[in-house]
């Protein structure tokens, strides 16, 4: 009992001591917040303080002052200064509000008064306030901030420094950063970016070039012997790395490294071991190449090269394939100088290189294998189990390289050799099958390869024209049907043509009833939708669902609707924050931020357009949040328009009245269905916006579109009646006065044809309103001492208007801000959302969405941009329904030649499907491959491994292929052939022989005949011009046939 009292009154105390101790830190709270007391707890007159705060302020209303203010500060107590903070504070969010002003009618400069409200506040925040005001919480001058670390010696130092290095540009910090670690004031962070910051920070401000390293380096001898040689352990990031910076800048760091180490000042050995260090770790081929680059300037010794023989070697494995080279080179210069003497550590080495794709390096390896086996003949056998593996390569050249090595050095009596020859010879070229067979002593085996080992033959189809006649002629015609099947009923010549089905994608049923979107009807689904979009911009369909729904859900607000719009308010504000920005033609992400703001404030949102110093346009738009949101803006891109419409539907958010969008997607991709679209008409109450009006045009399918018009019976009037009635096809509708409308009508009325009367009315529109858009396409080089510069022109044949407008959104697909003529890599977004989401925006008209994307991709053909969005514009082109007419052609063949995985790999799949579904035929491949020829801006090698890809899939596919090829040569200058021919006619030789299929078009073999001497061209034509046999093509015709019918078939049933 004694101790339960005890420990009652034990318990009662500690409560008594709790409560005590909450009492004395609420005193403290209550005392810093009266005028005379610091936040430290130390004292001060009111009078005085009362005194600097008016000093303050008086600095920080003028501009420039941001020295005298740091002054001033600087001068006093920490606990002063922490007294100044809250006007600090209150000062820098005023000037976030207003950090754009307008200094002239409709010119609007940075705020002057910013920089000293940001110095003031750095020199009086706590770690804690400045990481909350991000960018603007840290002076943009690195001196004036390591000025004040130096004197307020805050605890919080080397958190502050983690946050400066987990910036994106974090090198620009890295001087001061430095500065901060040599004075004692921070220790050195143990991050991998401390160390790669000195890249490009060491020459301050992030300074990219024009600065002498070697004074820097040896001004900060401690550099030398620690941070140096961590360059050696971490590859850097995007732009700062070393062979990077050395690229733009000149060889500075690799300078330097060469001259420390001939001064002594770096160990010799220990650089050279750190260089291979580097190589064995992996890095991308760029970053690598400065090392193995660097190891070669310190020119070492036989002996220094002999030391390091075992790591070179090993090195012969390494995954980047220039550091393979590299050390294979390393390895020959090693074995012909004697330093390496056994055969067998060398053929071990060098193996891995024989499955590389790279044909010079195996054939070098090949060679050196020839040498081994002349000089070593003991290690002839092994030389030839191993070289066996070079029969598998791509190239025939490696393969019959190979098969010369294994017929001098090897014996077909040898069983092992014998095994390894036939499994790897399996896959070889079909000549050189033979080849192999006839060493072996056996007969050739039919080519595991071929075409038509991938796809069993089939019985001649027994479709006639008769059978075809219940389905729509136009559409037969649309198929080319009719000239394929006269051809199998009269029995098929063997050059018979497949031609391909040409359509313009209005004249077809769109819209597929798999393909239809289901609406959103209640609040819960419509919050967990946006939900998801916020995180990941690519669902552009259920952007348009959400869209919608927020159109005629927003009034739906139960009484925890604020409660529960909480969590999706707080991403879309840190989203504007740190990403993106709403209504500024960025994309539908930050749009959608700005439509959950405006939902959830319920405020008028405005915006107004100004431009800067620099012409550049600045957005600012009010009413989202209490301050001002500004980010840039260009009005030349389809984004534009689309985030106009955003805007316009804020209007509806903030109005409270609920209301049926006419321009919400019916079918993914952006169709709507024209009766849907007629029944959406019929419930409206009030006029819709502009903006709806003309998305809803450019969107509309052609299903049905006189069976709407019929139906179409308004209770409303007005000029947006006549041009919806006028784009679905009305007569006599007499055009109004608005462009914007009338432009929209026109080109959803027919996309390629010209509107004479919209045209008449609006004369000055250009191309893309009242005109159709004619593109043409421009190839053209320029050459200098060291390299060729290629690049692809997309242009209007029409000039354009002379004022780009964004509530004219067909026009914004083909315009460039600076030119227009042509389309850039900014005006379509930067984004794979963004892309898909300006794709939406008129479907029935790819080809104006393909002339950007062939702009795009043809200007990055090797990549010399990661513009890995680009890829997007293709992806249309896998829908059998999309046309495939002369810009996505272009398009298409920009994918085929692209060096990227991802764009090659994609256009490839697209040929295959086009093939299959009939919209690539012998006629327009036939175009694409002369256009590759004649304008020397393809890389032939790269389009030939692209080619013998999509003849693979399928005897349809290869004869497609070949006879498209037979077509297209003659077209070509056979005295200015271009580079990398040679590599296509092989391709073409080895699918001839493959399919057994010789050339049948006169023009092609005299062409071909025209090619002498003795370079690879002239032998690759002359074994495509052996290939003898005679193909039938009655099987591919009926594969060819089949797979029409089903296209067919299929629109039958829409219709």
């Amino acid at each position: 009992m004694a101790k339960k009292k005890q420990a009652a009154k034990k318990k009662q105390a500690a409560k008594k001591k709790q409560a005590a101790k909450k009492k004395q830190a609420a005193k403290k709270k209550q005392a810093a917040k009266k005028p005379g007391v610091a936040p430290g707890g130390k004292d001060l007159e009111a009078q005085d303080l009362d005194a600097l705060r008016a000093r303050l302020h008086a600095l920080l209303e003028e501009p420039e002052t941001e020295k005298q203010v740091v002054e001033l500060l600087l001068a006093l107590e920490e606990s002063q200064r922490r007294a100044l903070a809250p006007l600090c504070q209150q000062q820098l969010r005023e000037m976030k509000k207003n950090e754009w002003v307008e200094i002239k009618p409709n010119t609007i400069a940075r705020n002057t008064l910013l920089p000293s409200a940001t110095a003031a506040f750095f020199c009086t925040g706590n770690l804690t306030e400045i990481k909350k005001q991000g960018h603007m919480g840290v002076p943009h001058d690195d001196d004036l901030v390591l000025e004040v670390l130096k004197v307020r010696q805050p605890a919080w130092i080397e958190s502050f420094v983690e946050m400066l290095l987990a910036r994106k540009f974090y090198w620009g910090s890295w001087r001061m950063i430095r500065e901060l670690v040599r004075s004692g004031l921070c220790p050195k962070p143990d991050n991998p970016r401390y160390y790669t910051g000195m890249i490009s920070g060491l020459g301050g401000q992030g300074n990219r070039g024009d600065f002498d390293l070697l004074p820097l380096l040896k001004g900060d001898p401690d550099l030398l012997e620690d941070e140096i040689w961590r360059l050696f352990e971490y590859e850097g990031e995007d732009d700062n790395t070393l062979a990077s910076v050395d690229r733009w800048s000149g060889p500075g760091w690799s300078n330097a490294l060469v001259t420390l180490a001939s001064e002594g000042a770096l160990p010799r050995d220990r650089l050279l071991d750190a260089i291979l260090d580097a190589l064995e770790l992996g890095f991308n081929h760029h970053r690598a190449r400065w090392f193995h680059d660097l190891f070669d300037r310190l020119e070492p010794t036989d002996q220094e090269l002999k030391k390091r023989a075992n790591r070179i070697l090993d090195l012969i494995g390494a995954p980047t394939p220039n550091v393979a080279q590299w050390a294979f080179e390393k390895q020959q210069h090693l074995w012909d100088a004697g330093l390496i003497k056994d055969a067998s550590q060398v053929i071990a080495a060098s193996a891995p290189l024989l499955g590389g794709r790279h044909k010079k390096t195996v054939l070098q390896v090949l060679r050196l294998y020839e040498q081994l086996a002349e000089t070593s003949p003991q290690a002839a056998r092994d030389i030839c189990l191993t070289a066996a593996e070079a029969l598998s390569h791509e190239k025939a050249d490696v393969q019959k390289a190979a098969l010369k090595l294994l017929v001098k050095h090897g014996s077909p009596q040898d069983e092992e050799l014998r095994d390894v020859v036939e499994k790897f010879s399996a896959v070889a070229a079909v000549t050189v099958q033979k080849q192999v067979a006839a060493w072996l002593g056996a007969e050739a085996t039919e080519p595991a390869t071929t075409p038509a080992a991938k796809q069993p033959k089939k019985a001649a189809s027994p479709l006639k024209q008769g059978d075809l006649k219940k389905y729509d002629a136009r559409h037969r015609e649309l198929l080319s049907l009719p000239p394929l099947l006269a051809a199998l009923e009269q029995g098929p010549a063997p050059d018979t043509p497949i031609p391909a089905a040409i359509f313009h994608g209005v004249d077809i049923p769109r819209l597929d009833p798999e393909r239809k979107l289901t609406p959103i009807n209640d609040l819960d689904a419509l919050l967990e939708t946006l939900g998801r979009l916020l995180e990941d911009d690519n669902l552009i369909d259920d952007a348009d669902r959400a869209v919608d729904a927020l159109a005629r859900l927003h009034a739906d607000k139960p009484d925890d609707f604020d409660q529960r719009l909480v969590p999706l308010h707080q991403r879309a504000v840190k989203l504007l924050e740190r990403k993106w920005a709403a209504f500024t033609a960025q994309g539908v992400v930050g749009d959608l931020c700005g439509l959950i703001l405006a939902w959830q404030r319920g405020e008028p949102v405005t915006r107004e357009i100004k431009t800067d110093r620099a012409g550049s346009q600045r957005m600012l738009v009010q009413g989202l949040q209490a301050e001002t949101l500004e980010s840039s803006y260009q009005n030349s891109t389809p984004l534009a328009f689309m985030s106009l419409r955003m805007l316009d539907i804020c209007g509806l958010l903030t109005s409270g009245q609920p209301q049926q969008l006419l321009s919400s997607a019916t079918h993914a991709g952006g169709w709507i269905d024209p009766a849907t679209l007629v029944e959406r008409i019929h419930g409206l109450n009030i006029e819709p916006a502009e903006t709806d009006v003309v998305l809803a045009l450019l969107r509309l399918a052609p299903d049905g579109r006189a069976a709407a018009l019929k139906k179409l019976k308004p209770k409303q009037q007005g000029e947006w009646i006549d041009a919806i009635r006028h784009g679905l096809g009305a007569k006599g509708i007499p055009i109004g006065q608005s462009a914007t409308l009338w432009a929209a009508a026109a080109r959803c009325r027919s996309p390629w044809e010209d509107d004479p009367q919209v045209a008449k009315a609006f004369p000055t529109l250009g191309p893309g309103a009242g005109n159709a858009a004619r593109f043409e396409t421009h190839f053209s080089q320029k050459k200098s001492s060291s390299s060729t510069i290629r690049h692809l022109k997309i242009s209007t044949s029409e000039k354009g208007p002379p004022e780009v407008r964004a509530d004219i959104p067909s026009q914004l697909l083909q315009l460039n801000r600076t030119d227009d003529s042509y389309v850039s890599f900014q005006d379509m977004g930067t984004t794979a959302g963004s892309l898909r989401w300006a794709a939406t925006l008129w479907p029935a008209a790819c080809e104006t969405y393909f002339a950007a994307g062939a702009q795009c991709l043809g200007d990055n053909l090797d990549w010399w941009e990661a513009a890995w969005h680009n890829r997007c514009f293709l992806e249309p082109l896998l829908d059998a329904d999309t046309p495939l007419l002369d810009m996505g052609q272009i398009l298409l063949l920009c994918g085929l030649a692209a060096k990227e995985p991802g764009e090659h790999g994609l256009a490839v799949d697209i040929a295959i499907q086009a093939i299959r579904d009939g919209r690539l035929g012998t006629d327009n491949l036939a175009q694409m491959l002369t256009t590759s020829l004649t304008s020397d801006h393809f890389n032939l090698p790269r389009l030939a491994k692209r080619l013998h890809d999509i003849a693979a899939q399928s005897d349809l596919h290869a004869y497609i292929v070949l006879r498209a090829a037979e077509t297209a040569l003659p077209g070509a200058n056979a005295q200015q052939l271009p580079r990398g021919v040679g590599d296509l006619f092989e391709m073409l030789a080895e699918l001839a022989a493959q399919l057994e299929c010789k050339i049948e078009n006169p023009a092609c073999r005299t062409f071909l005949e025209s090619l002498t001497g003795s370079n690879k061209t002239a032998k690759t034509a002359k074994q495509w011009l052996a290939v003898e046999a005679t193909f039938n093509p009655q099987e591919v015709l009926t594969t060819a046939v089949t797979h029409r019918v089903s296209r067919l078939q299929e629109w039958a049933k829409r219709a």
